[in-house]
């Protein structure tokens, strides 16, 4: 029997809902932090006491985060007479695997938008064509370029521009490379403080289009974070996700300023919009599965957000005291990002494991 499944086997497996166990031996605090939507946790130093509680009807499939510690597991139980395989590179693997689906609602005429899942890292890149006019956009790209670009040919879609809703802290954004590619404009709110010369959304987009593009300035998570408006979709980047809302201490110092700033772009300016505007972040606070869309209604995340319509500031103030730690390495890709300039070799898996953490969840407040 194999002792490994690769994580585009998963991926393929969890597509087609395959009865399917995934078991967590990473330790529990890591494991309510971030985990495959649907696991269940057993460290891997209890594995050896409980095993016997783990059923034989069906496959097991071994997580942690480098697939090391889970290769010797699954071998263990392996030898107790289970079906169980290690994830070929653990979580770090898995962090870079993508679902791509369509965005249907309403079939909106002359309209395509396509979200790009990277399920592990909770990343949302999205695509927006007219198909009218036959210009498109692609929304907040991390940097696995080939992801992109490979649809992009196959469906034989034209890129006007890539645009960054804002400086990301929790991946290397693949905007400027991109760009670079097409030959087109990488586009950036016009306050980014970065170190190479760059466009910014607010001149240049509405140029391009020929569909009516409305920019609105959504500080708080950073202090440059824009939103766009394109019909009845709106873009949030990381300032209003479906559940939650985006943290405000990982651009600098000044986190109580800006965590101002983002209970009023939330508030004042996103809960504003249409009732019927659908809400597209830039990531998902929540495991992701491959298949549904992450997206809501803004009446629906107005009723259901962290920070709904009847929040407080002072239980807002409440909330962002809960926050968990920031992302990995946050400070070094946040530099990155800023200085536009790519190390030529690291190991981006192990700078970008983890989940974003870009967002505000208690701290009591367990996924699972």
């Amino acid at each position: 029997m194999a002792l490994t499944i690769t994580p585009q086997q998963l991926f393929s497996n969890l597509q087609k809902r395959e009865p399917l166990l995934l078991l967590d031996i990473r330790n529990a605090d890591e494991f309510s932090r971030w985990n495959l939507f649907g696991s269940i946790n057993l460290p891997f130093d209890k594995i050896w006491k409980k095993y016997r509680e783990i059923s034989k009807k069906e496959k097991i499939a071994v997580v942690c985060n480098r697939g090391n510690d889970s290769v010797k597991a699954a071998k263990y139980l392996q030898n107790k007479g289970y079906e169980a395989f290690s994830l070929e590179g653990g979580l770090k693997a898995w962090n870079f695997i993508y679902d791509i689906v369509e965005i249907d609602e309403d079939n909106i005429q002359d309209l395509s938008v396509f979200q790009f899942k990277r399920l592990g890292k909770g990343c949302l890149t999205y695509l927006f064509s007219d198909r009218k006019s036959g210009q498109s956009l692609l929304i907040d790209p991390t940097l696995d370029i080939e992801v992109f670009a490979s649809f992009i040919k196959k469906n034989k879609y034209k890129v006007q521009a890539v645009v960054d809703t804002h400086i990301h802290a929790d991946h290397i954004s693949g905007g400027r490379r991109l760009a670079k590619k097409w030959g087109i404009p990488y586009l950036i709110p016009q306050k980014s403080r970065v170190k190479f010369k760059a466009s910014s959304i607010e001149k240049k987009l509405p140029k391009l289009f020929t569909r009516k593009i409305d920019i609105l300035e959504t500080p708080g998570h950073t202090p440059e974070g824009v939103s766009l408006v394109i019909e009845q979709y709106v873009f949030t980047g990381d300032t209003l996700f479906v559940d939650t809302f985006g943290r405000a201490d990982l651009s600098d110092s000044n986190g109580h300023r800006h965590g101002k700033d983002l209970f009023n772009s939330v508030k004042n300016i996103l809960y504003g919009l249409n009732d019927n505007f659908y809400v597209l972040p830039a990531h998902s606070a929540q495991p992701m599965v491959p298949g549904p869309v992450r997206s809501a209604t803004l009446r629906y995340v107005k009723r259901f957000n962290l920070l709904n319509t009847d929040t407080e500031y002072e239980e807002y103030l409440e909330m962002v005291k809960q926050v968990d730690p920031p992302p990995s390495n946050y400070q070094i890709i946040r530099e990155i990002n800023v200085s536009g300039r790519i190390p030529h070799k690291f190991d981006r898996q192990e700078l970008e494991l983890g989940g974003n953490f870009c967002n505000v969840r208690p701290s009591d407040s367990v996924l699972s």
